[in-house]
This record gives structure tokens, sequence and C-alpha cells, in this order.
């Protein structure tokens, strides 16, 4: 690949008219490849971390999944330059950046090749049950590290955005305090489906990303693994 000469710089200072930018990043989620529901288009989510530890959401979609597919490997570091910059919708924004990147054929990519990179895993901000009040409602996600005890059927529901799917997981941490985790849309079908099948062995997941409800104590998983 040609090598990246653009001026290096971190997510909060890319929008959509910033150009001859690079940003090193790390790779901490990569979805599978996912149809929607209303174009028929195959996509594939990930969220890339920069050396700042900001977050942004990428999507990859139809034939360029096919071009990136042995790229952008978990927990691995690139340098990234090219992607397009767009408006995102609240529910998938990070924090206070307002944007999305699209990964096309026309993105650079190359990976680093520092030998400090090497298996080197982004930073996670895990809390506590015992500490989720200051939380409860607030824009900022968190983390969380839990065993899964318990995971409730499949269900359908009706928001402002129509009718979503979503599935219940009851998980307990350090404190033994029980709390519910909801999965949304592609989550049920993909993460939820994989804790259910191995649910009897209760199973020890990392949820990222996540953003927490007053209701019942109740949390809303964007990432788990």
């Amino acid at each position: 690949m040609t090598e990246l000469t653009n001026m290096e710089t971190t997510i909060n200072n890319i929008n959509p008219t910033t150009s001859n930018w690079k940003a090193k990043m790390i790779v901490g989620y990569k979805s599978l490849v996912q149809t929607s529901p209303y174009k028929y288009k195959k996509y594939q989510k990930l969220t890339l971390i920069d050396t700042k530890g900001n977050k942004v959401e990428a999507t990859i979609f139809e034939s360029d999944i096919d071009t990136w597919k042995d790229t952008l490997n978990m927990y691995q570091w690139y340098y990234i330059s090219n992607a397009r910059v767009t408006k995102a919708h609240d529910h998938f924004k990070y924090k206070d950046y307002p944007y999305q990147w699209i990964i096309t054929n026309t993105t650079k990519i190359e990976e680093s090749t520092k030998n400090e990179d090497k298996n080197q895993q982004p930073e996670y901000k895990i809390v506590n049950f015992n500490d989720l009040d200051p939380y409860i409602s607030s824009k900022e996600d968190i983390d969380i590290l839990a065993v899964a005890i318990q995971v409730k059927e499949p269900k359908d529901v009706t928001t402002t955005y129509g009718i979503k799917r979503i599935q219940e997981i009851y998980l307990i941490d350090k404190s033994f305090k029980p709390i519910c985790l909801t999965m949304w849309g592609r989550f049920v079908n993909d993460e939820a489906q994989k804790i259910s099948d191995m649910i009897d062995e209760k199973p020890i997941i990392l949820a990222t990303n996540i953003s927490a409800k007053p209701f019942k104590e109740k949390l809303q998983a964007q990432h788990v693994k």
C-alpha cells in the first residue's frame, strides 16, 4: 500500500471538512457482517479507538467488506486516512463526537509495525454495579465485566423508531448485585445468541459502550464480548 503522508491527528479533530488527515487507531470491536432490514444492504460495524482513547463508530458496506476482510483485525493498530466522515445519529455517536466514519475502497489503511503496538489491547473503563448511580441517564458510556446468569427469550417492543427486537440478559459482578442487560436489534442474533448458547457455563462477558437506564437498573448494550 502507498505510505500515508498526511498530518497525524486524533478523532476529535476530524470532521467532514477536514482534509489531509490520518489517525492512528486500534480496532476495539468488529461485528459480524449484517444485512440491513431497511435497505437490504450488507454492512459491518467497527469501533475504532485513537491514541487518546477517543472512539468512533465506523461502517463498511457491501463490496467494500471484501476489500477489507483481511484488514482491520481486533486489537491491532492501524493508520487510517480518507475515511468518509458523516453526521451520526445520536444512537451511534460516542460522547460529544457527532460523526461516524464510512470505510470505502478509497480509504487508506496501513497496519502499524511498531513493536510496542503488537498485542496491545484498548483500555476499558470497568464500572462496578455498586458504582452505577452517577452514570444512570448520563451521556457517558461505561464498560462492565460480569457473569451472565440468565437469558430471557427475545421479544418485540414498540419504540419511536418502530418495532424493535430485544433480549434481556441478567448479570452479576463481584458485588453479586444482579443487573439486566438489554440487547437490541442485531445484537440479539449475534452476541446475545452466543451468550445464550453457553449460559449453562455462566460465561464471563465484557460489555463495552454501555448506557445505564434508571428503570429497574437496566443497562443498554452496544458491544459485548
